[in-house]
């Protein structure tokens, strides 16, 4: 979601000695009162006071002038409504990326090799377990259309577990199946 808010805030001394960021004393109208900052509920003047103005996690100090406050805030709110409006231009997927079928053959010839020779020690995983990765990787190849892994998003894989559960429970109400599936028996 696109940043479209701009808040005020004003920089204050305290009697502590710190610099907190307060929120200021607005007007009628929308207007701010100079350097007064609301502290613990309570109006305060503040002639050491600075503006701040945040918009994300970005901060830009004003400068004491009230103006030059409201005047820029409203220049950076359209600058930032008019970035979101702007269309996003797909970058070029680059054909010499890694394919997600040679991604999961990677995954799997590195998990089905035991490396005993570095200080990690690392065995190889079990053949059942390797069949399995084999077996999710070739459910989610047949679920997702795209090629390369750079291509694949969050909803790729979100649609892909969302089908996984469909059939999961489909196959848990059929009359032909057992009450228990592979899945619910961790197998």
């Amino acid at each position: 979601m696109a940043i479209r808010k701009v808040s005020v805030k004003i920089r204050i001394k305290n009697p502590a000695g710190k610099r907190p960021y307060e929120n200021p004393v607005w007007e009628t109208r929308g207007r701010l009162k100079a350097l007064w900052a609301r502290v613990d509920g309570k109006a305060e003047h503040h002639p050491e006071g600075v503006y701040a103005l945040r918009y994300g996690s970005k901060w830009e100090f004003v400068g004491k002038e009230t103006d030059r406050v409201m005047a820029r805030k409203m220049a950076l709110e359209q600058e930032l409504e008019a970035a979101a409006k702007m269309p996003k231009i797909p970058r070029p997927i680059n054909q010499s990326s890694v394919t997600i079928v040679e991604a999961c053959q990677r995954y799997i010839n590195k998990i089905s090799k035991s490396d005993l020779t570095t200080t990690t020690q690392k065995e190889a995983l079990a053949p059942k377990t390797i069949s399995h990765f084999e077996r999710v990787f070739a459910a989610f190849q047949n679920s997702c259309p795209k090629t390369y892994m750079r291509e694949v998003t969050g909803e790729d894989i979100v649609a892909y577990l969302a089908g996984m559960r469909a059939e999961i429970r489909i196959l848990k109400n059929r009359p032909d199946s057992p009450n228990t599936t592979m899945y619910e028996c961790g197998r």
